[in-house]
């Protein structure tokens, strides 16, 4: 609604309630702001309260600015006041500032997030939150997220609720690290599942573990090292700790137990 264009400055206003509809390969990406401005000799947009809408998500943010190549794809995209990403699937990733870096089909290759960066997902009696003060992502040539690199203070809680014969069975953990690198895989239909997390400089894991109404068990596991790897849904299957590695557990008779070695 309302538009200007200057055609010897090459600038063209598109006053509030902007929309767009565009094409990122098969898929129709929805883009709405409530304003934007295009630069046309440096082929640039800038947005203010834009939201995209896309197969299998939605990206939100205060501000942004798009940078394109001369044959309209983009380059880069720069997002201040407030930059957010939901998926189809329960995640939500968010942080004061983003940018995102795409290749010459517009699929995204490269990713910072800082400013403090927060994590939430939710499926199937699972949840997971995490924070850390920057974040660095990296896609797949299909422009699919395989990697996350956290650093400068990583904190990662979980709480899942499951069935262990007639018992319900509720876990809590909580990872901390200075640095953490997370790897996801394809699981099908758009989704994505955690693979592999693997952190350093000093790990601490601490669990709680609750069998219907019994009795809550604590356990501690840290080294200098740690990796953890998931199975199908994200599920945990193993842990390798490596240097300086200890573990205590408390078991429901009230017994606790220490182990301690350079592998765990």
């Amino acid at each position: 609604i309302g538009a200007s264009y200057d055609s010897e400055q090459g600038l063209l206003v598109l006053d509030h309630a902007v929309e767009l509809n565009t094409r990122r390969g098969d898929e129709v990406v929805t883009l709405k702001a409530q304003h934007a401005e295009f630069e046309r000799d440096d082929q640039v947009c800038r947005l203010r309260a834009a939201t995209a809408k896309f197969h299998g998500g939605e990206a939100t943010a205060g501000a942004a600015k798009i940078v394109f190549r001369t044959d309209g794809s983009a380059v880069r995209l720069d997002a201040t006041n407030g930059f957010a990403v939901t998926t189809a699937t329960g995640g939500h990733l968010r942080a004061p500032l983003g940018l995102l870096e795409f290749d010459e089909h517009n699929q995204p290759r490269h990713g910072h997030l800082q400013g403090g960066v927060q994590m939430d997902s939710a499926s199937e009696g699972r949840s997971m939150h995490g924070s850390s003060p920057a974040v660095e992502l990296e896609f797949t040539t299909l422009g699919a997220l395989h990697h996350a690199h956290l650093e400068r203070g990583v904190e990662i809680a979980s709480d899942e609720l499951s069935q262990s014969g007639s018992e319900t069975l509720h876990e809590r953990r909580t990872w901390k690290s200075p640095v953490a690198d997370l790897d996801f895989r394809d699981a099908g239909k758009g989704k994505l599942e955690l693979n592999t997390i693997h952190g350093t400089q000093g790990v601490v894991v601490t669990a709680e573990s609750q069998h219907g109404k019994g009795p809550v068990l604590p356990s501690k596991l840290a080294a200098d090292e740690l990796t953890g790897q998931f199975g199908a849904r994200s599920a945990l299957i193993s842990i390798i700790g490596l240097g300086h590695a200890g573990m205590e557990e408390t078991a429901a008779s009230g017994a606790r137990q220490t182990t301690q070695g350079d592998r765990l």
